[in-house]
């Protein structure tokens, strides 16, 4: 099921019967609102892609995807002053469906290195998210203000590190001739794993308005990771990859509606976006049982992005 029709059943469902799955839902406040925590769950969709190279030519790509993948947060914030403004969150994904695709391109039975010229291919339906964990602190300043509307600039930290194995699956490999070899996977092998930890420094605008009983806000940042860091285990030959990519620019979005029931209870549906850009980087392979190593220099290559959807009732106490 993709976050877009999740998105829709799940509007349907709050505004229907205001589901009892809570997202972003404030747990408690301080007496005078300036100190506030909320926790909630959502849903996520993950994506990454790892990249092997030869100077110009691509060898190797895996394609990692998570979906529905179910997303619990927990954040504080507080209002340092009436213009200033600390918070931070954390969010943990963990179950959903995935699914891992492995394309290698190998002279001479591939055609050129798009996806259908591939020499070899498996295909792991059985990838599990071993763990998502992501969190951030930003400070933010209101610059304009009224009754109604605030619009604010915000900076701030984030950091992220998740996690799939990949087991079993079928493949269609190239040995004497193109695609002459197919067969499948143990259901219980694990095949290869996929770390990726990426550390963010952002900025950007944040906004928030009220129309009658609808509250909006949401936020647009870039940011700059110094480099996705990453790991890849491929079980069955005992070789280790340890990449480090060099810096890729990060977007970040983020979009929320409330429709306020009374004054201290509301609708919620919220939404957001991150994506690093894919960049190339170092490789450092390791042989897991004589322990040789080799280092390639810009021979690897990473992307990340993740789509988040929350629902549920939002509250004040």
């Amino acid at each position: 099921m993709t976050i877009g029709r999740v998105a829709v059943l799940a509007i349907l469902g709050v505004f229907a019967a205001l589901s009892s799955t809570r997202a972003a839902e404030p747990i408690t406040q301080s007496a005078d609102g300036s100190i506030r925590l909320s926790g909630g769950i959502g849903l996520l969709d993950l994506k990454a892609h790892e990249f092997v190279y030869d100077g110009a030519s691509k060898l190797s790509q895996l394609d990692w995807e998570s979906r529905a993948v179910t997303l619990y947060t927990v954040s504080v914030g507080a209002d340092l002053d009436p213009d200033w403004t600390l918070q931070a969150s954390l969010r943990y994904g963990d179950g959903g469906d995935g699914g891992m695709t492995d394309y290698d391109w190998i002279e001479p039975f591939n055609n050129g290195t798009s996806k259908d010229g591939w020499s070899d291919r498996s295909i792991h339906p059985d990838t599990r998210l071993k763990y998502y964990i992501d969190g951030d602190v930003s400070l933010a300043r209101s610059v304009y203000r009224t009754d109604t509307a605030t619009l604010g600039l915000t900076g701030g930290f984030r950091y992220t590190d998740v996690r799939w194995d990949a087991y079993g699956g079928s493949y269609i490999y190239s040995v004497l001739s193109p695609r002459d070899s197919i067969g499948n996977f143990d259901d219980d092998e694990r095949g290869v794993s996929y770390r990726q930890r990426i550390p963010v420094f952002f900025t950007g605008i944040t906004g928030a308005a009220t129309v009658d009983r609808f509250g909006f806000s949401g936020s647009a940042k870039v940011g700059l990771t110094p480099g996705i860091n990453d790991i890849d285990y491929h079980w069955i030959r005992d070789l280790r990859f340890d990449d480090r990519m060099n810096p890729a620019p990060v977007a970040l979005l983020s979009a929320e509606v409330t429709y306020a029931l009374t004054g201290e209870a509301g609708l919620y549906l919220g939404a957001s976006f991150e994506n690093v850009f894919r960049k190339r980087g170092d490789v450092q392979m390791r042989d897991r049982v004589i322990g040789d190593s080799a280092f390639f220099e810009n021979e690897a290559g990473a992307s990340f992005r993740s789509i988040a959807v929350s629902f549920g009732v939002k509250g004040a106490f």
